[in-house]
């Protein structure tokens, strides 16, 4: 089953369910996740947006970064510890 694509007036679409779009500052994101850290509650209700490309972790890295669509996400990072990670994988699994 295909999803038909989702549309903003600002001209940006997107298919699936977990892609979000701001309708503040019109960028698209990955999953709830990487929306919801590009925004500050400044009075509530009221939010305000963050530009994706500046917000950090505690380290200094990239919080999010854009994919080839341009969509921000969280960066998969190369690491042991993560079960996303290519570090250790070989052609029959982990080591």
């Amino acid at each position: 089953m295909t999803t038909a694509p989702f549309r903003c007036a600002c001209g940006a679409q997107w298919t699936g369910m977990n892609v979000c779009h701001c309708a503040g500052c019109h960028r698209t994101f990955t999953g709830i996740r990487a929306f919801d850290r590009h925004q500050r509650v400044v009075d509530p209700p009221a939010s305000c947006c963050l530009d994706p490309a500046l917000i950090r972790r505690r380290d200094g890295t990239p919080a999010l970064q854009p994919n080839s669509k341009g969509w921000w996400g969280e960066p998969a990072t190369d690491s042991p510890g993560n079960p996303h990670s290519r570090v250790g994988v070989t052609p029959q699994g982990r080591r």
